[in-house]
């Protein structure tokens, strides 16, 4: 039994075809559906990594890396 593919870089599928009634009960249309169904869950897995990394870098409590500053600490143009 083969495995779904994993598209890379992954990639997000917003438009996913509906099944009807009428489509025929094959394994080659579920399998096309399911597949975007899993490159989408792949894309937003690699998202969720990649901001867990960017978060560990921000600062704790709204002030510098070790939380005493009080007006914040400037990242990317933004205060936190």
């Amino acid at each position: 039994m083969a495995d779904y593919e994993i598209k890379d870089p992954k990639e997000i599928t917003t438009s996913i075809r509906k099944l009807e009634r009428t489509d025929p009960n094959d394994a080659e249309l579920f399998n096309q559906i399911n597949e975007k169904l899993i490159n989408n869950d792949a894309f937003l897995n690699e998202k969720i990594i990649q901001l867990k990394e960017f978060l560990n870098y921000m600062p704790i409590n709204g002030g510098n890396f070790d939380g005493n500053e009080p007006n914040g600490v400037l990242i990317d143009g933004g205060i936190y």
